[in-house]
């Protein structure tokens, strides 16, 4: 989904106010093994606030939830580890010494399957753990490592900020499962 015109976004002192030129987040769901429905103006909310705690600024940023198998492949391909993962990050311009005059954060990819197994079908559950997803992933890309312990930590110590914000907020992602065969959750 791309961010157009004037967009919603949280202050820190709790206050909406508008910005004329939201990010561009461009999101496509290019999976089916969790058949949800969900609109991308959930993400495009998630990443305004995320980066709004952050006190970050960029341009655009790509979200892409694909399945299992894609997810492995591209673990391999960048990671050269085939085994299943929840996120990966891709940064392109998330070093914030450089003064750009667009800036691309970079792209993330989601497995949505990996949400639905680790909750153990909790519907509920499964939302806020594909928005932890997400918030992990754009942590990476604004500079957070979790590749030694007290990073790790650092970085889990931000991911659980970042949540409760979203959780006060009402921000958590959120949508429908499209088959008969789930309980519908919104």
């Amino acid at each position: 989904m791309e961010g157009r015109g004037k967009s919603r976004f949280w202050t820190s002192q709790d206050t909406c106010s508008i910005r004329e030129t939201p990010i561009q987040v461009h999101f496509r769901n290019n999976q089916t093994e969790v058949p949800i429905r969900m609109s991308g103006q959930a993400v495009q909310d998630v990443v305004e606030a995320v980066l709004l705690f952050e006190e970050k600024a960029a341009d655009s940023v790509t979200v892409y939830f694909v399945s299992d198998a894609k997810m492995r492949k591209y673990h391999k391909v960048f990671f050269k580890d085939a085994s299943p993962t929840d996120c990966i990050s891709l940064p392109l311009d998330s070093d914030y010494s450089l003064h750009l005059p667009f800036r691309h954060l970079g792209d993330i990819l989601i497995c949505p399957n990996t949400a639905h197994n680790y909750v153990k079908n909790d519907n509920s559950l499964f939302w806020r753990e594909l928005t932890l997803y997400l918030v992990h992933s754009l942590l990476h890309l604004l500079g957070f490592d979790d590749t030694t312990k007290l990073l790790k930590e650092q970085m889990r110590k931000e991911e659980r900020r970042a949540m409760r914000q979203l959780v006060k907020k009402g921000l958590l992602l959120t949508g429908t499962f499209r088959s008969s065969n789930r309980q519908k959750q919104s």
